[in-house]
């Protein structure tokens, strides 16, 4: 038997057959996910996806879907989205955060902390099936230690310099030429006419600059460790952990970047925290068969 597993995020809603060997025996994408976005294209987005599932040899073998689906702990959407699905496909399904699937994609069932650290972050635990969490805030509230952060403080790096005169420094001068920035006015245009996600990408030109030992470059990436560190100290003390702690790392920064990952690491021992550290690519979708042996009602 099989699940379909759904990963819904903010750009595409990612589908799968899913086997208790973590195969992926069906693929399927289509558009963005988050329901609190956009109810109506998100929910539809993601029953296509779904219907490509089914419509496959293993149809017959599904015995249900468990969605990770981005905005869904708004209200009562978890609620409303399993009755929608249910209802068409007339399979029990398990919602939960698309953030919560990809824990039990890398952790299963056992208890520990997954830190999410890309164009945005937030860092989620799990203990006795209960899960809590830190940051998640989004870019206007949070997000501190993501590819983002680290992208907006270069920026306001160069604000403060264009308050005090003009450009004064190298690693100003050449975050401001990669952008096409050469005075205020430009400064504010890059910044308000373009998505987080250009600001965010930042972060890699900034990365190549610490490489090249721009210690300024370098000290934002601290900064941005630190403040993930921090935050997971603060999750460690609300959730109880009291030995070692396994912690897992996804997301692009995080993924790609070693710096960061060995600043965070460092940072966690030097916070006294015992952790065994590791960081992960592993489809979202595969946690999909933990997720669901560990809800609390499974109708098969």
């Amino acid at each position: 038997m099989y699940i379909i597993g759904i990963d819904a995020g903010g750009t595409k809603t990612f589908g799968a057959v899913v086997s208790k060997q973590k195969e992926l025996l069906v693929e399927n994408i289509a558009g963005h996910g988050n329901v609190s976005v956009d109810y109506h294209v998100a929910i539809n987005n993601i029953k296509r996806t779904i219907d490509s599932c089914l419509h496959t040899e293993y149809k017959s073998q599904c015995v249900g879907i468990v969605a990770g689906i981005a905005g869904v702990g708004q209200g009562d959407l978890k609620n409303t989205v399993k009755e929608d699905l249910e209802k068409q496909f007339m399979l029990p399904v398990h919602v939960l955060t698309d953030v919560e699937l990809a824990y039990y994609a890398l952790h299963g069932n056992s208890d520990g902390i997954l830190t999410v650290a890309g164009t945005g972050s937030v860092i989620i635990a799990k203990n006795r099936n209960e899960f809590y969490s830190v940051g998640g805030w989004g870019h206007l509230l949070g997000d501190e230690g993501s590819s983002y952060h680290i992208g907006m403080l270069a920026l306001k790096e160069i604000a403060k310099e264009f308050d005090q005169g003009g450009l004064s420094s190298s690693f100003t001068s050449k975050v401001a030429l990669i952008c096409g920035v050469k005075s205020s006015n430009d400064l504010k245009r890059f910044v308000y006419s373009n998505k987080k996600d250009k600001i965010a990408s930042l972060s890699e030109d900034v990365a190549k600059l610490a490489s090249k030992n721009d210690k300024f470059a370098y000290s934002l990436f601290e900064e941005a460790a630190e403040s993930l560190a921090v935050q997971t100290m603060t999750l460690v003390k609300q959730v109880g952990f009291k030995s070692s702690i396994s912690v897992v790392c996804m997301g692009s920064l995080l993924v790609k970047n070693q710096l960061i990952q060995s600043l965070y690491k460092e940072k966690l021992i030097k916070l006294g925290l015992d952790v065994s550290f590791r960081v992960s690519e592993e489809q979202v979708v595969v946690g999909a068969w933990p997720a669901w042996e560990n809800a609390e009602e499974r109708l098969i």
